[in-house]
């Protein structure tokens, strides 16, 4: 009876691990993605389409007459991408009526036309992980999401150095051991991120770096991470991570779990099978759970 209950609760911790140890072996496969139409550029007032009307509003907005608090949202008619709404974008709007631009020389298709981190475009960037880092840890692991999303995105793949930069700026992922003071503030699951000389630099013991990565694709990239492997993404022209940010965010408590169902997992090890795995592996790390039935799981990277 004892060898039985041992049994039982090695397969109970064993189902907890799976859920809560951050690998590179469990970055999706396969991921659905819902984007985000809601709006076409400079079609500020939702009628449908581009015409004189909107070219109003953005001249009231210009000179104060209204503005976002009047339930406008003015990323609609930010033509330049450059984070405000001014004189140039009234140009454009005008150049677009007279026929010389049309949308798509905007990229009103993208779902992210500008990403920037300190004013820096994130195709000047590489990402940097510690030189004695392994595939296995949570470095890594942020890595590869971090690297997926932003392609996803921008079709920009950010390509990974070991060590030291190959590029002018960098995503910095730090791996703080969990004994240091630094990693005892942090604790497990914690993490911290700023923006410093147009560097973004990551911090996190065991599971920081890659929640952190949740982190920011949600504050300032649209991501949305619902159940398994559906990501939504909302449709914006431009986002900046500034230079002077500071973030730290550390769990209240330990234990972080919901009761979520994912549908029907198969075990026979087919692609579909270990795609819903991997699904339902992305929901707990995205929505920064860290155990399961089990119970908690302290440990591991």
């Amino acid at each position: 009876m004892k060898r039985l209950l041992a049994v039982f609760l090695a397969a109970i911790m064993l189902l907890s691990t799976l859920a809560a140890v951050v690998s590179a072996g469990e970055v999706l496969m396969y991921q659905s993605f819902t984007y985000d139409d809601s709006f076409q550029l400079g079609d500020i007032n939702d009628d449908g389409e581009t015409n004189a009307q909107d070219s109003v509003f953005l001249k009231k907005n210009i000179i104060g007459d209204i503005s976002e608090e009047d339930g406008y949202d003015f990323q609609i008619m930010d033509f330049d991408a450059n984070g405000k709404t001014d004189s140039r974008d009234a140009y454009h709007i005008k150049a677009l009526f007279a026929g010389l631009k049309t949308l798509a020389d905007y990229g009103d298709e993208e779902q992210l036309y500008k990403f920037t981190i300190g004013g820096v475009s994130i195709k000047e960037f590489c990402i940097v992980l510690p030189a004695d880092s392994t595939e296995d840890d949570n470095t890594y692991f942020a890595y590869l999401n971090f690297m997926k999303y932003i392609r996803e995105l921008t079709d920009y793949t950010l390509p990974l150095c070991w060590g030291e930069a190959s590029t002018d700026h960098a995503v910095y992922f730090n791996s703080i051991a969990l004994d240091s003071e630094f990693g005892q503030e942090l604790g497990i699951d914690g993490y911290k991120y700023n923006v410093i000389d147009g560097n973004l630099n990551i911090y996190g013991t065991y599971r920081g770096n890659g929640y952190a990565v949740f982190d920011i694709l949600e504050e300032y990239l649209g991501f949305r991470f619902y159940r398994g492997n559906e990501t939504f993404i909302y449709k914006t022209r431009f986002a900046d991570i500034k230079e002077g940010t500071e973030v730290t965010k550390i769990p209240d408590i330990n234990f972080r779990h919901a009761r979520q169902s994912f549908g029907e997992y198969r075990s026979d090890n087919s692609e579909a099978g270990v795609d819903m795995w991997n699904g339902m592996n992305c929901h707990y790390f995205a929505n920064k759970l860290n155990a399961s039935e089990g119970g908690y799981s302290s440990y591991e990277k």
